[in-house]
């Protein structure tokens, strides 16, 4: 007999272990599986079981996703979904999926948010892709700028020491950068403790800050994997984490981490797609960057999202959704909105654009125009003007991308 449930306090180890299986290769450590389960939501861990055994698991964690105009509202982070070989295609996914959604509707999280591990998996159960990452590799011997950054005020610390610096950053960094999330204290426990698993082969954490405590304050932590050649050091070094609260600050520390000697190769996976690195290089042809996929959303209470963002330009937009997995979403919205607030309900109206709730995730956060989706065939203009209205009006600065994983 199949049982879908919370799971217990003492079922939290399975559920480690099956997770780092799953996406680790390889069983966790004891000290590892007993630290990361500390950390879990148990209320949001879910496991699936067929005769007493443990099959599948899904969890959530509770998160605040930074919104355009320095605005947060409650998601739900879908995180360590897993169906094991012997269950797969028999529904257990559908099914803990709904329970996962129906639970982030409960507690008042009109947003869900995840990282997909294969693409084709999550368009079905209404999530669209809402930013991209760009890994960035560049070698040092091309790195040289275009101006010389002001390098005051840099100094190293034990990253364990500076949790408190860390967490004060990174809450002012992701006020202004749409997609970002501001990290759980539970969530920097398990980076700082930098356990040699999550290493990869590189060294242990370094941290730099530079101007702590100040409207330039940052950080960048990083590993480094020396590697020497019969004649000369061949350095790697990979950026774990870089924030800056000013154009200064960023430059000044990515200038740090391409001087750091006995380094010839650098790497930052994960960055903003339109991060201002590459406008800082003299030779922007050094960078080599690849794109992808980062963060997914569905929007499970689209009124409450849609007002709980800034828009970049004043407007009115009704939008027409259609859902399939959650119906929840489904329905026509009257939006009214600018850069100081905005106000959405259900509406009789007709429509000026419709579209899936994949769509409309997918443009949520700026990081894809609804014209880009209407040449694919995924939103459809009722009224002329309305799409160039609505480019206008989603549009931001930034593009969106998010600082963490889950």
């Amino acid at each position: 007999m199949r049982e879908l449930r919370v799971l217990h306090e003492a079922e939290l180890a399975a559920y480690v272990i099956q997770c780092g299986e799953t996406f680790g290769g390889s069983t966790p450590k004891p000290e590892v599986v007993k630290e990361r389960a500390r950390r879990l939501e148990r209320e949001r861990c879910w496991g699936y079981f067929d005769a007493g055994e443990l099959f599948a698991t899904a969890g959530a964690y509770s998160l605040q996703l930074s919104l355009p105009g320095g605005v947060a509202l409650p998601t739900a982070g879908v995180s360590a979904v897993t169906v094991l070989p012997t269950h797969r295609r028999q529904g257990a996914l559908t099914d803990m999926m709904r329970q996962l959604l129906r639970q982030a509707a409960e507690r008042g999280e009109p947003i869900a948010a995840l990282y997909a591990s294969e693409g084709a998996i999550y368009g079905r159960f209404g999530f669209g892709i809402a930013s991209y990452r760009a890994d960035l590799e560049l070698a040092r011997d091309r790195s040289a700028m275009t101006m010389q950054p002001q390098l005051g005020g840099i100094q190293y610390r034990q990253p364990a020491a500076a949790l408190d610096v860390l967490m004060d950053i990174e809450r002012r960094f992701v006020l202004s950068q749409p997609g970002a999330i501001a990290r759980p204290s539970s969530f920097w426990e398990e980076l700082l403790a930098d356990d040699e698993s999550d290493r990869g082969g590189y060294s242990n954490l370094y941290l730099v800050l530079q101007a702590p405590g100040s409207e330039r304050a940052g950080f960048a932590l990083f590993r480094k994997d020396m590697r020497w050649t019969v004649h000369s050091p061949d350095g790697r070094l990979r950026v774990v984490a870089l924030q800056g609260l000013a154009a200064g600050t960023y430059a000044a520390l990515w200038r740090h981490l391409l001087d750091i000697d006995l380094v010839s190769r650098l790497s930052a996976p994960s960055q903003p797609v339109d991060s201002p690195l590459r406008h800082l290089l003299r030779d922007p042809h050094g960078l080599i960057q690849q794109v992808s996929p980062q963060l997914w959303l569905s929007l499970l209470d689209v009124p409450r999202a849609l007002a709980g963002r800034r828009y970049l330009g004043l407007g009115k937009l009704t939008l027409e959704v259609k859902a399939g997995y959650w119906q929840e979403s489904e329905g026509v919205f009257a939006l009214e909105g600018g850069p100081d607030g905005a106000e959405c309900s259900r509406t009789s109206e007709s429509a000026d654009l419709v579209l899936p709730t994949q769509s409309l995730a997918a443009a949520y956060l700026a990081g894809t125009s609804f014209t880009s989706l209407q040449r694919a065939g995924l939103v459809e203009e009722c009224r002329p003007g309305a799409l160039a209205q609505a480019d206008a009006m989603f549009g931001w600065p930034l593009q969106p991308w998010c600082n963490i994983g889950f």
